[in-house]
């Protein structure tokens, strides 16, 4: 308490003393020193700036410590950002003269092969349909045509080849045209036993349907096992029976093991 006192009297008394200073019209010089540094490195910094002493300050750091009643401003060169990775690498990088004229003619830089055909899965009267409300009406009387639906057209024409295919193994011999067909291709390797049809590596994609869906999924199942299919009714029969369910008709062919085996 007595230490706490002292220094407030102290303070006090420079307070009157810096007030009376600056009525007369002078700044009180203050020494501001470096704590923690060595004897050496201790260096004191005459400053022409008024400080106020605080209290709290002296008695927390046991130096003499104030708050500065000035400001200044310290402007800062602009960065150099030297490191232009992008700058660097075009000036570093090497580009064969094999690559500058497959550049110039515009040839493309990368290709995928085999190509991957997605070939859908739905439901009679389950396929998707995107309209807007200008295009409602025209939608849902001409819906679009999907491979599968194609499919079907196609094994329905007058050819014995399509009868014999899976329906992932279409778009080895058809290309599915911007009209939304199926149409013979015209390049690829000549089948000898079919004068005029060509093969190609095109594979085709069956897209996955969860099993929660029972129909959907015992349908794709008879698509990519059972050859030949004419229509959604017609996946149904089975040695000239009808069954309700393509389920069924699964375990009619003995693809399904029950505990009726």
């Amino acid at each position: 308490m007595a230490r706490l006192r002292q220094a407030a009297s102290e303070d006090k008394r420079a307070e009157r003393n810096e007030q009376r200073r600056l009525e007369q019209g002078q700044a009180r010089r203050y020494t501001v020193i470096r704590r923690g540094a060595s004897d050496r490195q201790r260096k004191q910094e005459n400053r022409q700036r008024l400080f106020t002493s605080n209290l709290f300050l002296r008695l927390a750091f046991d130096e003499s410590a104030g708050i500065c009643c000035s400001s200044g401003k310290v402007q800062l060169p602009p960065p150099l950002n030297n490191n232009d990775e992008i700058t660097l690498y075009q000036i570093g990088r090497h580009v064969s003269f094999n690559e500058t004229f497959w550049h110039i003619f515009g040839f493309s830089l990368h290709e995928r092969d085999p190509a991957v055909l997605h070939l859908a899965v739905h439901l009679e009267n389950g396929r998707r349909v995107y309209f807007m409300n200008e295009t409602a009406i025209y939608r849902a009387i001409n819906p679009p045509k999907t491979t599968l639906i194609e499919f079907f057209e196609l094994c329905n024409r007058v050819d014995a080849f399509a009868l014999t295919l899976l329906y992932s193994e279409v778009p080895y011999y058809f290309t599915w045209t911007p009209t939304k067909k199926w149409m013979f291709r015209k390049q690829g390797t000549p089948i000898n036993e079919c004068p005029g049809l060509f093969k190609s590596n095109t594979l085709g994609r069956v897209f996955t349907v969860n099993p929660r869906q029972t129909e959907c999924f015992y349908l794709r199942l008879l698509l990519i096992n059972v050859t030949g299919p004419l229509s959604f009714q017609n996946k149904r029969k089975v040695n000239g029976q009808q069954y309700p369910t393509y389920k069924d008709v699964y375990n009619a062919l003995g693809f399904l093991e029950d505990n009726n085996q």
